[in-house]
């Protein structure tokens, strides 16, 4: 009969023991399933923060960039030939826009070619980036590109456009072969700052900021 109790007792022992092991278990996995919460939470956090912050040196690059122009389309060594890029723009300002000379003086703060760090081996020209003394001969410019329709250097289409960050670059060469297709079927779209497609359908203007909402 002592013997029974006492190994009843033991069992009693061992089963509180198992128990109590069991118990800590648990917390230590609630205190874990905690700690990889506050993880994930934390990453979450940092990669909205870092998200913003890309975004942040992405306006200040293109606010840094309002007054440039970025010219596509010269062919390379054209600068030997005309010693100077700055004499490059004069040449394109001269071929096209010969009233423009007239209404305001076409003085280049800074004229350059685009580094190659991505494609060493590139077939295309580099563009080259013109900066302007202010915004209104920026736009004067553009406004005068966009009339004359088709912009030429030495006979041959070139393109004049604003020139923007490279994240800002990519997210709106995103967008030419959606704007291609609406143009060919007579629609008017347009692309506003930085990436964000403007058109009008049914007599409503409609605004997509990237490919997949305006796909739906």
């Amino acid at each position: 009969m002592l013997e029974m109790e006492r190994l009843d007792k033991q069992s009693g022992t061992k089963d509180v023991s198992i128990t109590n092991r069991i118990q800590e278990m648990e917390e230590r996995i609630s205190a874990i399933e905690d700690s990889l919460e506050d993880i994930h939470s934390s990453a979450k956090e940092n990669l909205k923060s870092n998200k913003s912050l890309t975004q942040n040196i992405q306006e200040i690059w293109d606010i840094m960039k309002r007054p440039n122009l970025r010219i596509i389309g010269i062919e390379e060594g054209e600068e030997t030939v005309f010693k100077g890029t700055e004499n490059i723009f004069n040449k394109i300002i001269e071929e096209n826009f010969p009233n423009l000379q007239k209404d305001m003086p076409m003085k280049v703060q800074e004229a350059y070619r685009t580094p190659n760090r991505l494609e060493h081996k590139r077939k295309s020209p580099r563009n080259i980036i013109i900066k302007t003394p202010n915004l209104q001969n920026k736009e004067k410019i553009l406004r005068a590109a966009k009339e004359k329709v088709k912009v030429t250097y030495k006979g041959k289409s070139i393109r004049i456009t604003p020139d923007f960050s490279m994240e800002t670059l990519k997210a709106r060469r995103s967008w030419i072969d959606t704007l291609q297709a609406l143009r060919e079927h007579g629609c008017q779209p347009r692309l506003l700052y930085p990436a964000k497609l403007s058109i009008t359908i049914d007599g409503e203007n409609k605004i997509f900021h990237d490919q997949n909402r305006f796909k739906q």
